[in-house]
Protein backbone atom coordinates (compact mmCIF):
# COMPACT_ATOMS: atom_id res chain seq x y z
CA UNK A 1 0.00 0.00 0.00
CA UNK A 2 2.69 2.41 0.84
CA UNK A 3 4.43 1.76 -2.55
CA UNK A 4 1.13 2.08 -4.29
CA UNK A 5 0.82 5.92 -2.41
CA UNK A 6 4.28 7.03 -2.59
CA UNK A 7 3.55 6.05 -6.79
CA UNK A 8 0.45 7.99 -6.73
CA UNK A 9 2.38 11.04 -5.74
CA UNK A 10 5.30 10.32 -8.11
CA UNK A 11 2.34 10.46 -10.70
CA UNK A 12 1.09 13.61 -9.57
CA UNK A 13 4.62 15.13 -9.80
CA UNK A 14 4.96 13.65 -12.99
CA UNK A 15 1.94 14.73 -14.66
CA UNK A 16 2.21 18.55 -13.69
CA UNK A 17 0.30 19.53 -16.72
CA UNK A 18 -3.16 17.41 -15.75
CA UNK A 19 -3.10 18.90 -11.99
CA UNK A 20 -2.92 22.37 -13.74
CA UNK A 21 -5.48 21.64 -16.57
CA UNK A 22 -7.83 20.43 -14.26
CA UNK A 23 -7.28 23.50 -11.35
CA UNK A 24 -7.49 26.19 -14.43
CA UNK A 25 -10.98 24.18 -15.09
CA UNK A 26 -12.40 24.00 -11.96
CA UNK A 27 -11.22 28.12 -11.56
CA UNK A 28 -12.68 29.05 -14.67
CA UNK A 29 -16.26 27.62 -13.43
CA UNK A 30 -15.92 29.32 -10.40
CA UNK A 31 -15.18 32.59 -11.93
CA UNK A 32 -18.14 32.37 -14.86
CA UNK A 33 -20.78 31.85 -11.56
CA UNK A 34 -19.58 34.48 -9.28
CA UNK A 35 -18.21 37.42 -11.85
CA UNK A 36 -22.11 38.60 -11.47
CA UNK A 37 -22.06 38.57 -7.74
CA UNK A 38 -18.87 40.26 -7.27
CA UNK A 39 -20.01 42.95 -9.70
CA UNK A 40 -22.70 43.46 -7.68
CA UNK A 41 -20.51 43.67 -4.32
CA UNK A 42 -18.50 46.27 -6.26
CA UNK A 43 -21.21 48.28 -6.87
CA UNK A 44 -22.57 47.77 -3.82
CA UNK A 45 -19.35 48.73 -1.63
CA UNK A 46 -17.14 51.10 -4.07
CA UNK A 47 -19.61 53.81 -2.97
CA UNK A 48 -20.15 52.95 0.77
CA UNK A 49 -17.90 55.42 3.13
CA UNK A 50 -18.44 51.90 5.83
CA UNK A 51 -16.96 49.60 3.34
CA UNK A 52 -13.76 52.17 4.14
CA UNK A 53 -13.53 50.53 7.55
CA UNK A 54 -13.62 46.70 6.78
CA UNK A 55 -10.24 47.43 5.19
CA UNK A 56 -8.66 48.16 8.34
CA UNK A 57 -10.40 45.59 10.59
CA UNK A 58 -13.36 43.26 9.89
CA UNK A 59 -16.65 43.78 11.01
CA UNK A 60 -19.88 41.83 10.23
CA UNK A 61 -22.34 44.03 11.25
CA UNK A 62 -20.87 47.05 9.21
CA UNK A 63 -20.44 44.35 6.20
CA UNK A 64 -24.55 43.60 6.77
CA UNK A 65 -25.24 47.25 6.54
CA UNK A 66 -23.10 48.28 3.92
CA UNK A 67 -24.27 45.52 1.43
CA UNK A 68 -28.29 46.67 1.69
CA UNK A 69 -28.17 47.89 -1.89
CA UNK A 70 -30.33 48.45 -4.85
CA UNK A 71 -32.97 46.15 -2.71
CA UNK A 72 -31.07 42.92 -2.96
CA UNK A 73 -29.20 41.10 -0.28
CA UNK A 74 -25.48 40.60 -0.96
CA UNK A 75 -25.26 37.65 0.70
CA UNK A 76 -27.96 36.26 -0.96
CA UNK A 77 -26.39 37.05 -4.38
CA UNK A 78 -22.92 35.31 -3.08
CA UNK A 79 -24.99 32.06 -2.18
CA UNK A 80 -26.46 32.22 -5.52
CA UNK A 81 -23.15 32.70 -6.95
CA UNK A 82 -21.58 29.50 -4.82
CA UNK A 83 -24.50 27.07 -5.51
CA UNK A 84 -24.31 28.19 -9.28
CA UNK A 85 -20.48 27.39 -9.23
CA UNK A 86 -20.81 23.78 -7.33
CA UNK A 87 -23.80 22.78 -10.13
CA UNK A 88 -21.43 23.97 -13.09
CA UNK A 89 -18.40 21.73 -10.52
CA UNK A 90 -21.21 19.16 -10.38
CA UNK A 91 -22.05 18.50 -14.01
CA UNK A 92 -18.18 18.57 -15.19
CA UNK A 93 -17.04 16.29 -12.73
CA UNK A 94 -17.43 13.02 -15.11
CA UNK A 95 -15.96 15.11 -17.81
CA UNK A 96 -12.99 15.89 -15.62
CA UNK A 97 -12.59 12.26 -14.09
CA UNK A 98 -12.84 10.81 -17.70
CA UNK A 99 -9.70 12.85 -18.51
CA UNK A 100 -7.99 12.39 -15.87
CA UNK A 101 -8.11 8.71 -15.86
CA UNK A 102 -7.35 8.16 -19.37
CA UNK A 103 -4.21 10.29 -19.24
CA UNK A 104 -3.25 8.48 -15.75
CA UNK A 105 -4.31 4.93 -17.88
CA UNK A 106 -2.45 5.80 -21.02
CA UNK A 107 0.92 4.36 -20.03
CA UNK A 108 2.70 3.97 -23.45
CA UNK A 109 1.66 7.75 -24.37
CA UNK A 110 -0.33 6.85 -27.33
CA UNK A 111 -1.83 9.93 -27.76
CA UNK A 112 -1.10 13.62 -27.12
CA UNK A 113 -2.25 15.02 -23.61
CA UNK A 114 -5.13 16.89 -24.94
CA UNK A 115 -6.37 14.33 -27.16
CA UNK A 116 -6.22 11.52 -23.92
CA UNK A 117 -7.67 14.11 -21.71
CA UNK A 118 -10.44 15.35 -23.95
CA UNK A 119 -11.19 12.12 -25.71
CA UNK A 120 -11.19 10.38 -22.40
CA UNK A 121 -13.89 12.99 -21.09
CA UNK A 122 -16.20 12.75 -23.60
CA UNK A 123 -15.89 9.43 -23.94
CA UNK A 124 -16.97 8.51 -20.28
CA UNK A 125 -19.27 11.49 -19.76
CA UNK A 126 -22.55 9.75 -19.56
CA UNK A 127 -21.40 6.55 -18.04
CA UNK A 128 -19.90 8.86 -15.20
CA UNK A 129 -22.51 10.77 -15.01
CA UNK A 130 -24.66 7.98 -14.22
CA UNK A 131 -22.35 6.43 -11.92
CA UNK A 132 -22.94 9.78 -9.93
CA UNK A 133 -26.56 9.23 -9.83
CA UNK A 134 -26.16 5.86 -8.67
CA UNK A 135 -23.85 7.67 -5.54
CA UNK A 136 -25.55 10.29 -4.99
CA UNK A 137 -29.26 8.02 -4.54
CA UNK A 138 -26.57 5.53 -2.24
CA UNK A 139 -25.50 8.08 -0.03
CA UNK A 140 -28.89 9.66 0.35
CA UNK A 141 -30.82 6.43 1.26
CA UNK A 142 -27.87 4.96 3.17
CA UNK A 143 -27.23 8.54 4.94
CA UNK A 144 -30.13 8.97 6.13
CA UNK A 145 -31.08 5.42 7.67
CA UNK A 146 -27.58 5.90 9.48
CA UNK A 147 -28.10 8.87 10.62
CA UNK A 148 -31.91 7.71 11.89
CA UNK A 149 -30.06 4.75 13.74
CA UNK A 150 -27.78 7.20 15.60
CA UNK A 151 -30.42 9.29 16.76
CA UNK A 152 -32.24 6.19 17.85
CA UNK A 153 -29.32 5.10 19.97
CA UNK A 154 -28.41 8.91 21.61
CA UNK A 155 -30.31 7.98 24.42
CA UNK A 156 -27.74 5.06 25.32
CA UNK A 157 -25.13 8.04 25.58
CA UNK A 158 -27.19 9.59 28.79
CA UNK A 159 -29.05 13.61 28.94
CA UNK A 160 -26.20 14.91 30.23
CA UNK A 161 -24.19 17.34 28.48
CA UNK A 162 -21.47 15.17 28.08
CA UNK A 163 -23.32 12.64 26.35
CA UNK A 164 -24.94 14.76 24.12
CA UNK A 165 -21.80 15.58 22.77
CA UNK A 166 -20.89 12.49 22.35
CA UNK A 167 -23.98 11.67 20.69
CA UNK A 168 -23.22 13.74 18.16
CA UNK A 169 -19.83 13.17 17.77
CA UNK A 170 -20.54 9.40 17.37
CA UNK A 171 -23.15 10.66 15.23
CA UNK A 172 -20.90 12.49 12.70
CA UNK A 173 -18.22 9.77 12.65
CA UNK A 174 -20.36 7.31 11.67
CA UNK A 175 -22.37 9.19 9.13
CA UNK A 176 -18.84 9.64 7.53
CA UNK A 177 -17.61 6.43 7.68
CA UNK A 178 -20.36 4.92 6.47
CA UNK A 179 -20.21 7.95 3.06
CA UNK A 180 -16.63 7.49 2.88
CA UNK A 181 -17.60 3.92 1.56
CA UNK A 182 -19.76 4.92 -1.36
CA UNK A 183 -17.22 7.53 -2.16
CA UNK A 184 -14.26 5.44 -2.20
CA UNK A 185 -17.13 2.76 -4.22
CA UNK A 186 -17.38 5.24 -6.73
CA UNK A 187 -13.89 5.58 -7.48
CA UNK A 188 -13.17 2.12 -7.67
CA UNK A 189 -16.45 1.87 -10.07
CA UNK A 190 -15.22 4.48 -12.26
CA UNK A 191 -11.66 2.76 -12.62
CA UNK A 192 -12.85 -0.40 -13.65
CA UNK A 193 -15.42 1.12 -16.01
CA UNK A 194 -11.98 2.82 -17.47
CA UNK A 195 -9.90 -0.33 -17.74
CA UNK A 196 -12.88 -2.95 -18.78
CA UNK A 197 -14.87 -0.51 -21.16
CA UNK A 198 -17.79 -1.76 -18.98
CA UNK A 199 -21.16 -0.35 -19.98
CA UNK A 200 -23.43 -1.64 -17.02
CA UNK A 201 -23.12 1.12 -14.15
CA UNK A 202 -25.21 -0.68 -11.76
CA UNK A 203 -22.88 -3.32 -11.71
CA UNK A 204 -20.24 -1.42 -11.79
CA UNK A 205 -20.91 0.52 -8.80
CA UNK A 206 -21.70 -2.82 -7.04
CA UNK A 207 -18.00 -4.15 -7.89
CA UNK A 208 -16.88 -1.05 -6.67
CA UNK A 209 -18.46 -0.63 -3.31
CA UNK A 210 -17.43 -4.76 -2.53
CA UNK A 211 -14.02 -3.91 -3.48
CA UNK A 212 -13.84 -1.49 -0.83
CA UNK A 213 -15.51 -3.39 1.83
CA UNK A 214 -13.14 -6.43 0.83
CA UNK A 215 -11.00 -4.45 1.15
CA UNK A 216 -11.82 -2.00 4.19
CA UNK A 217 -8.63 -1.50 5.99
CA UNK A 218 -6.46 -0.85 2.85
CA UNK A 219 -8.30 1.57 0.45
CA UNK A 220 -9.77 3.33 3.58
CA UNK A 221 -5.60 3.70 5.15
CA UNK A 222 -4.75 4.88 1.58
CA UNK A 223 -7.76 7.73 1.16
CA UNK A 224 -6.89 8.71 4.72
CA UNK A 225 -3.15 9.02 4.46
CA UNK A 226 -3.75 10.97 1.26
CA UNK A 227 -6.09 13.26 2.39
CA UNK A 228 -3.93 14.22 5.35
CA UNK A 229 -2.13 16.20 3.28
CA UNK A 230 -4.93 18.34 2.20
CA UNK A 231 -5.64 18.55 6.26
CA UNK A 232 -1.93 20.15 6.13
CA UNK A 233 -2.66 22.27 3.36
CA UNK A 234 -5.85 23.28 5.07
CA UNK A 235 -3.79 23.89 8.42
CA UNK A 236 -1.19 26.06 6.98
CA UNK A 237 -3.62 28.11 5.19
CA UNK A 238 -5.58 29.23 8.39
CA UNK A 239 -2.42 29.88 9.93
CA UNK A 240 -1.92 32.09 7.06
CA UNK A 241 -4.60 33.80 7.48
CA UNK A 242 -4.72 33.99 11.45
CA UNK A 243 -0.94 35.53 11.07
CA UNK A 244 -1.12 37.76 8.34
CA UNK A 245 -2.63 41.58 8.80
CA UNK A 246 -5.66 42.45 6.77
CA UNK A 247 -5.41 42.76 3.02
CA UNK A 248 -5.55 46.39 3.07
CA UNK A 249 -4.09 46.96 -0.05
CA UNK A 250 -3.43 45.67 -3.88
CA UNK A 251 -0.44 43.76 -3.27
CA UNK A 252 -1.46 42.13 0.07
CA UNK A 253 -4.60 41.34 -1.66
CA UNK A 254 -2.78 39.73 -4.62
CA UNK A 255 -0.96 37.84 -2.44
CA UNK A 256 -4.01 36.45 -0.58
CA UNK A 257 -5.41 35.62 -4.07
CA UNK A 258 -1.72 33.76 -4.39
CA UNK A 259 -1.90 31.74 -1.45
CA UNK A 260 -5.39 30.98 -1.91
CA UNK A 261 -4.67 29.63 -5.41
CA UNK A 262 -1.64 28.04 -4.66
CA UNK A 263 -3.43 25.80 -1.70
CA UNK A 264 -5.60 24.86 -4.40
CA UNK A 265 -3.65 24.10 -7.04
CA UNK A 266 -1.91 21.63 -4.17
CA UNK A 267 -5.25 20.05 -3.18
CA UNK A 268 -6.22 19.45 -7.18
CA UNK A 269 -2.52 17.56 -6.84
CA UNK A 270 -3.85 15.57 -3.42
CA UNK A 271 -6.89 14.36 -5.61
CA UNK A 272 -4.78 13.19 -8.60
CA UNK A 273 -2.32 11.18 -6.60
CA UNK A 274 -5.20 9.73 -4.47
CA UNK A 275 -6.95 8.62 -8.27
CA UNK A 276 -3.52 7.26 -8.83
CA UNK A 277 -2.84 5.69 -5.96
CA UNK A 278 -6.51 3.73 -6.38
CA UNK A 279 -5.72 2.52 -9.63
CA UNK A 280 -2.29 0.68 -8.46
CA UNK A 281 -4.85 -1.05 -5.75
CA UNK A 282 -7.22 -2.03 -7.90
CA UNK A 283 -4.66 -3.22 -10.25
CA UNK A 284 -3.28 -5.48 -7.80
CA UNK A 285 -5.96 -6.49 -5.64
CA UNK A 286 -8.82 -6.44 -8.23
CA UNK A 287 -11.06 -10.19 -8.79
CA UNK A 288 -9.06 -12.05 -11.42
CA UNK A 289 -11.30 -14.20 -13.33
CA UNK A 290 -11.06 -17.54 -13.05
CA UNK A 291 -8.97 -19.60 -15.85
CA UNK A 292 -10.55 -22.57 -17.37
CA UNK A 293 -7.92 -25.45 -18.43
CA UNK A 294 -8.64 -26.38 -21.83
CA UNK A 295 -7.88 -29.80 -22.90
CA UNK A 296 -4.81 -30.41 -24.63
CA UNK A 297 -4.65 -30.07 -28.60
CA UNK A 298 -4.80 -33.78 -30.11
CA UNK A 299 -1.13 -34.70 -31.60
CA UNK A 300 -0.59 -35.15 -35.05
CA UNK A 301 -0.80 -38.74 -34.85
CA UNK A 302 -4.33 -39.09 -32.90
CA UNK A 303 -5.86 -36.53 -36.08
CA UNK A 304 -6.94 -39.43 -38.28
CA UNK A 305 -7.90 -41.77 -35.31
CA UNK A 306 -10.09 -39.04 -34.32
CA UNK A 307 -11.45 -38.50 -37.40
CA UNK A 308 -12.37 -42.19 -37.98
CA UNK A 309 -14.23 -42.84 -34.49
CA UNK A 310 -16.23 -39.44 -35.32
CA UNK A 311 -18.87 -42.09 -37.30
CA UNK A 312 -18.38 -41.64 -41.14
CA UNK A 313 -21.12 -43.16 -42.91
CA UNK A 314 -18.75 -43.30 -46.41
CA UNK A 315 -18.37 -47.15 -47.39
CA UNK A 316 -15.28 -48.35 -46.74
CA UNK A 317 -12.82 -49.34 -49.49
CA UNK A 318 -12.89 -52.98 -50.69
CA UNK A 319 -10.14 -55.17 -50.66
CA UNK A 320 -8.77 -56.53 -53.88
Amino acid sequence: MFTDIRRGFAAAVSHYRLVALVWVSYALLAVAATVPALSWWHGALSGSMEAATLLKRFNFAVLADALKYDGIGGFSMLTGGVVGAGLLALFASPFVMGGVLAVLGDKGRVHSFMARYFGGGGYFYWRFFRLMLIFGASVVVVGGATTMLAAAAAPLFGESEYGTYLGVFVDLVLVKFVCAAFFLALDYARIRVVQDDSRKMLRAYGAGLAFVLRHLLTTYAAALIVVSGAGLLLVGYLAYETLTPVASTWGLIAVLIAVQQAFHFLRTGLRIALIDTETRIWERLKPRPAVVEAAPAPSVSEIPHLLSSEGDDSPAPESS
